[in-house]
C-alpha cells in the first residue's frame, strides 16, 4: 500500500525555509541548495522532496514542483511563486521562515496555555460521570430508606444527574453529530462564508478578525510589493495567507475597485474591511508611494496587538476555569453534605 506524502510541520518548515534562504544567499544553487537539505528532513518525505528535485533539474519551476510533491502547504508554493516572479526568492524564503516560525511558537504557546484547562475540564467530566453512574443511586437508595427530607438544591441537582444518566447518551449524539455538520460547512467555501458573517457579528469579534486577517494579509502583500510585483498581481496572493473566505471576498471587491481606478486606500473604505489605522496607513503609503514600508508597519503593530491580547488568554484562562472547577465541585460536595449531615443528626437524636 502506498502511503500519502507526508506534510512538513511547521517547525520543519521554518526550518527549511531558513537554511534554504541563506544557502541561496551564499550563491548556492537552488537545486543543490535543496539537495543538501534533504538529509534533516523527516524520513517519510525525502522521497516527495527528492522527487521535487529531480523536476527542477529537469525544468520544472520550483513552486510546481512543491506544489506536485505535496509536501507543502499552498501558502508556500504560492510565496515562492511569488519570488519566482520577483527574483527575491531568498527574501521570501525569510518570510516563510519568520511565518512558520512565528506559527509554530503561537500554536506551542496554545498548548501550553489550553493543557491545564483541558486537563480540569477532562477531570470535571470524569467526576460528573462517575457521580451519575455510582454515587448518586447508592445515595438516593440510602435517602429514601432513611426517609430524611432532601434540601431543594440537593433535589435540584439530584434530578439534573438523574437526567444527564438517562439521556446524557442522546445529548452526546447530538452535539457530536453537530459537530461533524459543523465540520462539514466549514470545508465548503459557501456554508463558511455564511459561518464567518454570523461568528464577526458576536460582540467585539469584527474588530480582532480585522486585526488578525490585516496582521498576515500586510505581511505578505508588503514583502511581494518591495520585491516589485504590481499590487494588482499579489492581491489574491496575499490573500491566500489568511485562511478566511470572508475575508477574501472583501480583498477580491476591493480588486475591483483597484482595476476601475480607484486608490487602495479608498477601495477598503469602501469594502468596510478596513481599521482607522489601516485607512490611515495606507492613505500615507499613497502619498508618499512607499506602500511595502506602510503595510509592513501595520503587519509589526498588529502582531504586538494579537501578542498581547493572547497573553491575556494565558493568563486568564487558568485561574477562570480552576474557578469554575472549585465553584462546581463545591456545589456538589455541599448538596451532599447537608442531607448526611441531617442523617447523621436525625440518628442521635
Amino acid at each position: 500500500m502506498i502511503r500519502p506524502p507526508r506534510r512538513l510541520s511547521a517547525a520543519m518548515l521554518a526550518l527549511f525555509f531558513r537554511q534554504l534562504a541563506v544557502l541561496v544567499g551564499s550563491g548556492i544553487p537552488l537545486v543543490q541548495a535543496w539537495q543538501l537539505l534533504l538529509s534533516d528532513m523527516p524520513g517519510a518525505c525525502r522521497p516527495s522532496l527528492h522527487l521535487a528535485a529531480l523536476q527542477m533539474e529537469q525544468g520544472v519551476c520550483p513552486s510546481q514542483a512543491m506544489r506536485q510533491s505535496q509536501a507543502f502547504p499552498d501558502l508556500a508554493c504560492r510565496i515562492i511563486r511569488a519570488g519566482e516572479q520577483t527574483g527575491n526568492l531568498e527574501g521570501l524564503c525569510q518570510v516563510l521562515a519568520d511565518f512558520y516560525e512565528r506559527k509554530g511558537r503561537e500554536r506551542r504557546l496554545l498548548v501550553q496555555a489550553v493543557a491545564y484547562p483541558a486537563f480540569l475540564l477532562v477531570c470535571l467530566a470524569a467526576l460528573t460521570a462517575g457521580a451519575c453512574l455510582f454515587i448518586i443511586p447508592v445515595f438516593t437508595d440510602m435517602m429514601v430508606q432513611m426517609a430524611v427530607p432532601l434540601p431543594k438544591g440537593t433535589q435540584y441537582v439530584l434530578a439534573l444527574f438523574d437526567g444527564l444518566r438517562q439521556y446524557g447518551i442522546y445529548g452526546l449524539g447530538v452535539l457530536c453529530c453537530a459537530l461533524i455538520v459543523l465540520r462539514w460547512a466549514w470545508q465548503r467555501d459557501a456554508w463558511r462564508l455564511r459561518l464567518e458573517r454570523q461568528i464577526i457579528r458576536l460582540p467585539g469579534m469584527a474588530s480582532w478578525f480585522l486585526i488578525w486577517a490585516w496582521q498576515r494579509f500586510s505581511q505578505i502583500l508588503a514583502v511581494q510589493l518591495a520585491g516589485g510585483i504590481p499590487l494588482l498581481d499579489c492581491l489574491s496572493e496575499a490573500a491566500a495567507v489568511v485562511p478566511s473566505c470572508l475575508f477574501r471576498q472583501y480583498v477580491w471587491q476591493a480588486r475591483l475597485l483597484l482595476e476601475r481606478g480607484c486608490a487602495f486606500s479608498q477601495a477598503v473604505h469602501a469594502g468596510r474591511f478596513g481599521t482607522p489605522y489601516v485607512e490611515t496607513m495606507l492613505a500615507v503609503g499613497e502619498m508618499t508611494g512607499t506602500y511595502d514600508e506602510a503595510l509592513a508597519s501595520i503587519a509589526v503593530y498588529y502582531g504586538s496587538r494579537l501578542q498581547l491580547l493572547a497573553g491575556r488568554i494565558r493568563r486568564w484562562l487558568g485561574p477562570v476555569v480552576l474557578l469554575l472547577t472549585g465553584a462546581l465541585m463545591g456545589v456538589l460536595i455541599l448538596c451532599f453534605l447537608l442531607p448526611l449531615l441531617d442523617m447523621a443528626s436525625s440518628i442521635v437524636t
